[in-house]
């Protein structure tokens, strides 16, 4: 038998300890069906003083983060040398902290010996960096994303939302459920650049490969335009070979054709031999004028609504106002 995503943990007692960096594990956990208890500071939660800000007719001031990554959880508030807070390290199957960070409780390890004890820091328990602090600007810098973000004659571009935490939670919350599974108490150590490395998709593998580290190029990805004007706006399309995408490369002909934008370079050709790094310059500039004109004509909307129909490999790029 399956079990449903909700049932999953049912039975499985989370105590949330951790600051932002790692407050979105325990939503998602909780989101499995574990009962997460979120203990806030008694001076305080600082989860609680994040913008933006949902002010009602009351004031209430809500933070929007808090409340999207406290989603399910139940909220205590304790001091941390409370009979009531030991209770609660001795009920727990997992453990979740962020030492050091804002907000955070100083944990024993003697406290936690039974359970799953998460701990989230920056760089890891071990190595040079062990002690550093860093913040989501910090992580994303040291992971390598952010020299390959931006334009190569500015300075390197970080999202304006905490990237970093986004990618930290996610990681946790699969390294909770890969320790869960062993049943036996585990103590994992998670290292917030390691996670973040992900962000970074074929980067590493291409530096041993090909000797790039990925240095920012603005719309380019290597010798190809990876963003493209639309008539409202932008998507993300790789110009790129591959099995896995010539039928998005047929797709594209076929909607050059209709359009009446078809050129040599895209007419009648077999795909499967398309290689980006083989060919020329001249190719490249070949497919990508007409292409632009096509990506030009039409609206985001449209556009994904067509890689909808059709899993052409292709994405909108959307801003604050697209995704509210």
């Amino acid at each position: 038998m399956t079990q449903s995503k909700a049932a999953l943990l049912s039975g499985t007692r989370i105590l949330d300890l951790t600051g932002e960096p790692a407050a979105l594990a325990g939503r998602i956990l909780a989101d499995l069906g574990a009962e997460v208890v979120r203990v806030e500071p008694a001076e305080g939660d600082p989860l609680r003083a994040l913008p933006p800000f949902l002010n009602d007719a009351q004031g209430s001031g809500l933070s929007l983060r808090f409340a999207a990554w406290g989603a399910g959880k139940r909220s205590v508030e304790l001091p941390a040398g409370d009979a009531a807070f030991r209770s609660l390290l001795r009920g727990a199957d997992v453990v979740m902290e962020t030492p050091g960070w804002p907000g955070s409780f100083e944990i024993e390890e003697a406290d936690v010996a039974h359970a799953v004890w998460l701990r989230v820091t920056p760089f890891g328990e071990h190595g040079p960096r062990s002690r550093w602090s860093a913040s989501d600007l910090g992580v994303m810098a040291a992971s390598g994303n952010m020299f390959s973000t931006g334009y190569p004659d500015r300075a390197p571009v970080r999202s304006t939302q905490p990237t970093a935490y986004a990618h930290v939670g996610p990681e946790a919350a699969f390294a909770v459920l890969s320790a869960l599974a062993t049943n036996r108490p585990q103590r994992i150590d998670l290292s917030m650049q390691e996670a973040v490395v992900v962000a970074n998709m074929s980067g590493v593998g291409q530096a041993f490969r090909g000797g790039s580290r990925g240095r920012r190029s603005g719309a380019q990805m290597g010798k190809t335009r990876e963003i493209w004007h639309t008539s409202d706006g932008f998507v993300s399309y790789g110009l790129r070979g591959g099995r896995a995408r010539v039928p998005s490369l047929e797709t594209l002909a076929a909607m050059l054709a209709e359009s009446g934008l078809a050129t040599e370079a895209w007419r009648d050709r077999d795909w499967s031999t398309f290689d980006q790094f083989k060919a020329s310059d001249e190719e490249l500039r070949a497919l990508q004028e007409p292409l632009e004109k096509l990506f030009a004509s039409k609206t985001m909307v449209e556009l994904y609504e067509k890689a909808c129909e059709t899993n052409l490999m292709l994405a909108p790029v959307n801003s604050p106002h697209e995704i509210l």
